[in-house]
């Protein structure tokens, strides 16, 4: 069954159409998933496993259940089965019955939304109005949750804004990549080093050795961001009551600081050369579509992360330009991207390396096609090679750098307002008051045609040495 993966929003839900087959649409990195039949019916359901044995639980019709009503119930669900408990097995909590003035008929004993008849469908729902209470500390979750399930608990309560207290009406929900960055860490180091233990039996010297081995064996930014996804565990474990301390307030983890590294001719040549298709090694492989995603931010000096999530629905090949919608920029704006003709080059190398499939990203996924590759790819690639060819402290990041830095000096002398708007920084307002950009919005794409193409000549003129 063909299942695709995106943050869903209440008009998505309302305007998505049916199929030649049943889809599931996921919300965002969550099991929760809107099926939709070639007849048109649109139901809530997740997938779950209990015992080795995977089972679909389904929460009603999307005509009956909103998407934050569904979000609500997948969360409750989630909490039974961190439990070991099977959500379809739980029996409904019946409401409260109104009192009855004297002299009248007794309401009925079935709710409004509930239907009288016997369901039909073969796979139970989880009741509307069931609600769970977590057990007292003393009794349950103390001295018995491991690890691995109270950060399953922190993650899935990000995805609905309750990772935290509300201090404020709205909640406060993270961003999609700042769940899935979380979610990756949690994956890749702290659930299988750290999941069977037991919060309250780690202390600050295990956690501190835990981080400092994965700035030794991976990166930096590795640990640092496996230090932040544990504190933030161990916070939501602590306001929960599933933890009686956090351990991780002083541990301490490599400072992210201002990096001022400008690459030298020789660098960028070396950069260049290394990562040009085919690349390879056996102490440091890499796969074209990380090689050519490095070259292309090299080439068009933006983040890696915006370039790995490229999609051929975003490129204006007869234009020349590429599109970044609002969700994947670091800013949250949208901004448009001159494609210089050697940037155009990398793209169509990129897709003829990536040969004939059906997806949408330049640079798919190993695992899933329709995914695009990770950051942590081409980040973890660059270190690598970096480490395996001896190079010095450098990273793909300081390709943006060095760019802005070559295109602000002479001879190119690009105005600073214009590389800024090249690098899709917005607190640069041109000397201008800062409601000036709510008025203007010129996309100044010519004045970033004008640069990049400067930035390729020097670019080119710096490998033919």
């Amino acid at each position: 069954m063909p299942r695709n993966r995106s943050k869903l929003t209440h008009q998505f839900c309302v305007s998505v159409r049916p199929s030649a087959d049943t889809r599931e649409y996921l919300d965002g990195t969550t099991s929760l998933a809107l099926r939709v039949t070639p007849a048109g019916s649109k139901t809530w359901s997740m997938r779950y496993r209990v015992a080795g044995t995977e089972k679909r639980l389904t929460f009603g019709s999307f005509s009956d259940v909103p998407l934050a009503a569904a979000r609500d119930r997948y969360a409750d669900a989630c909490q039974l089965v961190r439990q070991k408990r099977d959500p379809r097995d739980q029996p409904a909590v019946p409401p409260a019955a109104p009192p009855t003035a004297p002299g009248t008929a007794p309401a009925s004993s079935i709710p409004p939304h509930q239907d009288p008849s016997p369901p039909s469908q073969a796979v139970p729902s989880i009741p509307p109005d069931l609600h769970l209470a977590p057990p007292p500390v003393g009794q349950t979750w103390a001295g018995t949750l491991r690890l691995a399930e109270a950060g399953e608990l922190y993650l899935d309560a990000c995805e609905l804004g309750r990772h935290r207290p509300r201090r404020k009406k709205k909640r406060r929900i993270k961003r999609p990549k700042s769940i899935l960055a979380e979610r990756g860490s949690f994956r890749r180091y702290i659930e299988p080093r750290l999941g069977e233990w037991l919060p309250d039996d780690l202390d600050m010297k295990t956690i501190q050795a835990f981080v400092d081995k994965i700035e030794t064996d991976d990166t930096e930014s590795a640990a640092r961001l496996a230090k932040k996804t544990l504190h933030s565990i161990y916070s939501y474990a602590l306001w929960q009551g599933y933890a009686s301390r956090n351990p991780c307030v002083l541990v301490t983890y490599p400072p992210s600081g201002d990096r001022t590294t400008e690459l030298s001719d020789e660098q960028i040549r070396m950069v260049w050369r290394t990562f040009s298709p085919p690349v390879g090694g056996k102490d440091a492989p890499v796969s074209p579509g990380v090689a050519y995603s490095i070259l292309l931010a090299m080439v068009l000096l933006q983040r890696i992360g915006e370039v790995l999530q490229m999609k051929l629905s975003q490129l204006d090949f007869r234009s020349a330009l590429w599109e970044i919608p609002p969700e994947a920029t670091k800013n949250g704006q949208r901004h448009v991207v001159p494609l210089p003709p050697l940037a155009v080059k990398l793209i169509g190398e990129a897709l003829a390396a990536r040969g004939p499939m059906d997806s949408d990203a330049v640079f798919p996924g190993g695992r899933d096609p329709q995914m695009p590759v990770r950051r942590e790819a081409a980040t973890r690639a660059f270190a690598r090679v970096r480490r395996a060819l001896k190079w010095p402290d450098i990273c793909i990041h300081d390709e943006r750098r060095t760019g802005s830095t070559r295109l602000a000096a002479p001879p190119l002398s690009v105005q600073p307002f214009v590389i800024s708007k090249l690098l899709n920084h917005t607190s640069d307002k041109g000397g201008a008051a800062a409601v000036t950009s709510v008025y203007n919005r010129y996309e100044y794409l010519a004045e970033k045609t004008d640069a990049l193409c400067k930035w390729q000549d020097e670019l080119e003129r710096i490998l033919r040495q």
